[in-house]
């Protein structure tokens, strides 16, 4: 992105209780970098990506991001959504969720050599040649996974082997969302 056009870009800083569609403005066929969390402890919340219609029709359950607690969980938003919908299974409970850009300085960097480490859902930038990397991460099966995304934050298949352990095969240049409730480690192989 050119600075020119980070700075035409208010970006997205929303809350709410129900659900709700909010827009987000960026630069046009730039994919926005967002990150959702419940106010909350024990508060569901997803986020799927959009596109304003009457009905709604046109939205992706592949693209976005589930929520527990209130740890923020980064999200990447492909450049041909324009809104995200944000939902609460059932009509119970209190808690808000916000909404926010993510700035692109939070966004981490996978490694080429040596280790990546960090702690909870992070979203990481992959710059390299088709590569595989070992993986281990710490949580519950249901939600613990790595998610691959190319350059323009659409969902890419990548070999992987194994859950919370095993190895996983980035084919391009992109984005690996890591869904962790833990200490995580990626380490090129």
């Amino acid at each position: 992105m050119t600075q020119q056009n980070r700075a035409s870009c208010a970006g997205v800083s929303e809350r709410g209780w129900r659900g709700r569609l909010v827009p987000v403005p960026r630069p046009a066929g730039e994919p926005a970098f967002l990150t959702l969390r419940s106010g909350g402890p024990f508060s569901y919340f997803s986020a799927t990506g959009a596109i304003e219609t009457r009905d709604l029709s046109a939205r992706d359950a592949s693209i976005g991001i589930s929520t527990f607690g209130s740890e923020s969980y980064p999200f990447i938003l492909p450049a041909e959504y324009t809104h995200v919908l944000v939902t609460r299974p059932g009509a119970s409970g209190v808690a808000r969720w916000y909404l926010r850009t993510l700035p692109e300085e939070e966004i981490g960097v996978l490694a080429l050599s040596g280790e990546t480490r960090g702690t909870g859902p992070t979203l990481l930038r992959w710059a390299g040649p088709c590569r595989t990397f070992a993986f281990t991460l710490e949580g519950n099966e249901n939600w613990t996974h790595l998610v691959c995304m190319d350059t323009g934050g659409r969902p890419m298949s990548a070999k992987q082997e194994g859950g919370l352990r095993g190895r996983i095969t980035l084919p391009v240049p992109g984005f690996v969302m890591v869904r962790s409730a833990g200490p995580w480690v990626l380490q090129p192989t």
